[in-house]
């Protein structure tokens, strides 16, 4: 199976139960498909054996029935949920990418735009970035943050490990690298020739893909996207 995901941790992921619907729909779904044939099998069986030995058999085939249906729901969730799931690992991704960069660089700074998992929103729960900020963190890097809603909830989150700041150009101050976490609308029109002028080295991560290569490169930076060379 894919390395996208840890299925031990999925179960405890609010995104999974976002899924569940589509999981019960598949087990109908399955079950109107296959039971006609497991009750055919159980009533042809009934006509070859004992009483006794019906009411068994007849009893093991729902049993197997069910397991199998179990597993072929399974089966479908190991199906949908890489799909569901990859996108969010994306920032994971970068870790190599991004140390890489800051090494050949000769700095140790970076700076996050947008912390929450989805624009327009201060909620941090399940947000992918925090893996990948945690990562850097452990690598003694520095970070500064910003995001227009989620900053409150970071500090609870990250207490003093982290800069606040205020604005985008006061996030990238100083800094060796951006990485784009949320697409926030206030990020989509980035003037990047300004923002450059502030920073150590210009390298850029688009964790979502929202900007041009071509024009980003234009301005001086490294670009690296997802999925993009």
């Amino acid at each position: 199976m894919t390395d996208f995901y840890n299925c031990s941790e999925i179960f405890n992921n609010n995104h999974l139960r976002k899924l569940l619907p589509v999981y019960f729909a598949v087990g109908l779904f399955l079950l109107y498909l296959i039971y006609p044939l497991f009750s055919f099998a159980g009533s042809k069986l009934k006509g070859i054996f004992s009483v006794k030995t019906n009411v068994v058999l007849f009893s093991n085939v729902h049993v197997v029935f069910s397991v199998l249906v179990i597993l072929l729901i399974l089966l479908v969730k190991e199906l949908l949920v890489p799909y569901f799931f990859v996108q969010d690992d994306n920032h994971v991704q970068f870790f190599p990418k991004i140390m890489q960069a800051l090494q050949e660089a000769g700095g140790n700074t970076v700076t996050f735009l947008g912390l929450s998992f989805k624009p327009k929103t201060s909620d941090i729960r399940e947000a992918p970035a925090l893996a990948l900020l945690e990562r850097l963190l452990a690598q003694g890097i520095h970070v500064k943050v910003f995001d227009p809603l989620a900053l409150e909830e970071a500090r609870k989150v990250l207490g003093e490990k982290v800069i606040y700041c205020s604005s985008i150009e006061e996030s990238v101050i100083e800094s060796n690298a951006i990485i784009l976490a949320t697409e926030w609308d206030e990020f989509r029109n980035a003037d990047f020739a300004a923002l450059g002028r502030l920073m150590k080295t210009r390298i850029l991560f688009d964790g979502r893909n929202i900007y041009e290569p071509a024009s980003v490169c234009q301005e001086g930076f490294q670009y690296y996207g997802v999925g993009r060379r």
